[in-house]
């Protein structure tokens, strides 16, 4: 007896589905992009076959993926949090305590790759409070120019061709002499 539950189906956004107590068998689309879920539900019973049914739910998944596309990391890096209050993304005025004096400063912060931070901040002491905001909107600027050759990760895989089986050596080839094959 399969598991209940949803397991994933072994494509990108694609999940087999098993509620017997709710007459759910089948395949489940879902995933959310820009801020938007997406949810669909293909049930065995609307398909001659699970094979079909499969088909249909993986061509949804597709079209999906083509209709809502990943964002660039520069679109995501440039996205407003929902605790975001005001300024520009990315760039804020911090203070830090050395050695009990603050030091007030502006800093630029970027993700560089995922799962990493880039920081670069601009003293206001040493440039004064608006030079140091706008060299910090600068180094912002810059590192985020550089993610923008960066294309987003495609999340359906693109169909590989077979591997080619390599042409066959002759014998003489391999062992690099003349092999007398009456002799064996």
């Amino acid at each position: 007896m399969p598991e209940v539950g949803i397991k994933p189906a072994g494509v990108p956004h694609l999940y087999e589905v098993n509620y017997p107590s709710q007459g759910q068998y089948g395949y489940l689309v879902k995933l959310t992009r820009h801020r938007k879920k997406i949810y669909k539900v293909f049930n065995f019973n609307k398909y001659g076959s699970s094979a079909e049914c499969r088909a249909a739910a993986e061509g949804h998944a597709r079209q999906v993926d083509l209709e809502f596309p990943c964002l660039s990391r520069r679109e995501r890096s440039e996205l407003r949090r929902s605790h975001f209050k005001e300024g520009t993304v990315g760039v804020r005025r911090v203070q830090r305590r050395i050695n009990g004096r603050l030091i007030p400063y502006w800093q630029a912060s970027w993700s560089p790759e995922p799962g990493r931070v880039a920081r670069k901040i601009f003293s206001v002491e040493k440039h004064g409070d608006e030079t140091a905001r706008t060299l910090a909107l600068a180094a912002r600027e810059a590192a985020l120019g550089a993610l923008d050759d960066i294309l987003p990760r495609q999340n359906l895989p693109v169909p590989v061709p077979a591997p080619v089986a390599p042409e066959p050596v002759p014998v003489e080839e391999f062992f690099g002499f003349n092999l007398d094959v009456s002799l064996l």
